[in-house]
């Protein structure tokens, strides 16, 4: 496991450089779990030829330290320091940043930006999105499991679909079967 995902973080770092960036700032929580494993929703990773970093606060930290594979996790105190001065730290100078503004309203990214002023800042899409698109021999065999598991739930449920049950309570039992 703890090599999927460092050959994700690889991945993404080749990436990097044929797209011409010194560095991604990834947002959305579920790129950030695929290259990392922390399953929190607090946290920005930053990924750099040299390092990958997680930035999260203090109530994630704990988690982060254990969960995540392959990176260094800094606890941000939001009440110091911004998000902007945290990225700072780990660019060196005139780094070509990419970020995906899908994943990031517009004030957040205004007040980051303007604290990066030394640094190109270029909107990429989906990079992570397109690692995550092809499948490998781990990923397969996890996603074989959850249809399986997924098929037996379905099957133990069916007896219940009749006539004066309610829809929430059908899904109730599915979710029920799929965690047994």
């Amino acid at each position: 496991m703890k090599n999927q995902f460092t050959s994700r973080q690889q991945l993404l770092k080749q990436a990097l450089k044929k797209n011409g960036l010194t560095a991604l700032l990834v947002l959305g929580h579920e790129n950030i779990r695929y290259l990392s494993g922390f399953s929190g929703n607090a946290a920005y990773a930053l990924i750099t030829a040299e390092e990958s970093v997680l930035i999260t606060d203090y109530r994630y930290f704990g988690r982060a330290q254990e969960e995540s594979i392959g990176f260094e996790v800094v606890s941000r105190d939001r009440d110091s320091e911004t998000l902007g001065q945290c990225i700072n730290r780990f660019l060196t100078t005139n780094s070509q940043l990419g970020f995906d503004a899908a994943f990031i309203d517009v004030a957040l990214w205004q007040q980051v930006a303007s604290e990066l002023t030394s640094h190109t800042v270029t909107q990429v899409t989906g990079m992570v999105e397109r690692l995550r698109m092809v499948k490998n021999d781990w990923e397969v065999e996890q996603i074989k499991a959850a249809a399986a598991i997924a098929d037996e739930a379905l099957r133990q449920t069916l007896p219940y679909f009749k006539e004066g049950v309610t829809e929430r309570d059908l899904a109730l039992k599915l979710n029920s079967e799929c965690k047994n």
